[in-house]
């Protein structure tokens, strides 16, 4: 082990294995990394966009384990949006908090604000209101500018929702006979192969949540990784070095082998359970 770990330093810059084992579980208004804003110089490069969404019920399942309270009074019905992030360039992960001044204006998303609220909604109710929005946009959106659909807040938002509603996943996955179910468990392989047909040979990046409470693997994220002129691409071809996206604990131990699947389990079988919604 100890020959293992010595070899990935080096391979890796230590600023690579800092950022991977400082990765954290994002939840709806809080970073996914530790900023090392020392270790890397502030660059707003990068050569595709990662787009991300969640399985609400599951997100409600990690927020409750760190003590958040879900907002389950909310109309969401579906596979909700996480983010819409610059990815790939100088910095591996993509560029963050490009505009340290930036501030998040609502009244410039007012006109998107009912599709926000039931597409891009801040699940945790804990949480100011608008956090989630201002979370996205401070440490995304401000290094999007460069690309004309996303040169700022308003068209940010405004290409996320696009891209939600041209991938709907609850109905995508209802087609090909995986709906939410509380007691049934899912082969994750198979989710993989059935969503690669369905989004013309392009395989998503599919992550899952191990809760603590029960020991169950749970449906968690789905990314999607486009160019830069928002043309479908494949998430694990662009990520030349995967081990930047994953946690050292990950590369030691790794539930997977699959780079499409991230914290799921080796045998395949996780739980897709339903939004209920009421408190």
């Amino acid at each position: 082990m100890l020959k293992l770990v010595l070899y990935f330093f080096s391979i890796f810059s230590f600023t690579d294995i800092v950022n991977n084992a400082l990765s954290l579980p994002e939840h709806f208004g809080h970073s996914r990394f530790l900023s090392v804003n020392t270790l890397h110089p502030k660059n707003t490069n990068f050569t595709y966009f990662t787009f991300t969404q969640a399985w609400p019920t599951t997100v409600c399942l990690q927020g409750e384990e760190e003590h958040h309270k879900c907002n389950r009074v909310l109309n969401v019905t579906g596979w909700t949006i996480h983010g819409l992030w610059p990815s790939g360039g100088s910095s591996k992960e993509g560029p963050e908090e490009c505009n340290k001044t930036a501030e998040f204006n609502s009244s410039a998303v007012a006109p998107l604000l009912k599709e926000l609220q039931m597409y891009w909604p801040n699940l945790y109710i804990d949480t100011a209101a608008n956090g989630f929005w201002e979370h996205e946009w401070f440490k995304h959106g401000t290094c999007a500018a460069s690309v004309k659909q996303t040169a700022n807040e308003y068209l940010y938002f405004l290409q996320g929702l696009t891209l939600y509603k041209e991938i709907n996943l609850t109905n995508v996955m209802a087609e090909v006979g995986i709906v939410p179910d509380d007691d049934k468990q899912y082969d994750v392989y198979k989710i993989l192969t059935s969503l690669k047909n369905k989004l013309n040979g392009i395989e998503p990046v599919i992550s899952c949540f191990k809760s603590k409470r029960d020991g169950k693997f749970y449906l968690d994220q789905m990314e999607i990784c486009y160019s830069k002129d928002f043309e479908m691409v494949d998430c694990t071809q662009q990520r030349t070095n995967t081990l930047t996206f994953r946690s050292l604990k990950d590369i030691l131990k790794p539930e997977t082998s699959d780079r499409h699947l991230q914290n799921c389990p080796k045998e395949g079988f996780v739980y897709y359970p339903t939004v209920h919604g009421t408190v």
